[in-house]
Parts: structure tokens; sequence; C-alpha cells
């Protein structure tokens, strides 16, 4: 993961993201190719995948039901 940790830090750097930004997504980014145990230039089609088998169960609800006040 060194090269894509490497270009992921210095696009964060390049828009100002604050240090810790960049630690919390890097850390996020270690977590998912610990739980998929795939390299990272694998892990766009999983996680695509897993969000198109997510979103048809998502419950959206409509505004009318929000609270007003």
């Amino acid at each position: 993961m060194g090269a894509l940790r490497t270009r992921m830090i210095e696009k964060m750097k390049l828009k100002n993201f604050s240090p810790r930004t960049e630690q919390s997504y890097v850390s996020a980014m270690v977590g998912l190719v610990k739980y998929y145990r795939r390299s990272p230039d694998q892990l766009g089609f999983l996680v695509r995948k897993t969000q198109m088998l997510v979103s048809p169960f998502t419950v959206y609800r409509p505004f009318s039901h929000r609270c007003v006040g």
C-alpha cells in the first residue's frame, strides 16, 4: 500500500486537509484493506459492489415525517 498511501497523502496535502483528517482517512483505508483482505487497487470494485447490494435496502424518510420545530 506504500505507493497508493503516499499518493493519497500528497493529494490531501494539496487540498489542505488537516493532519488529523489525513491520519483518519489513511486509518480508514488501512481498515478497509484489512477487512477485505485485498490490495487497495482492488478495493474500488469491491466497495462499489457492496454499495450496490446494500443501497436497495436503505430506507429514506420522506420530508413530511421529519420533526419541524
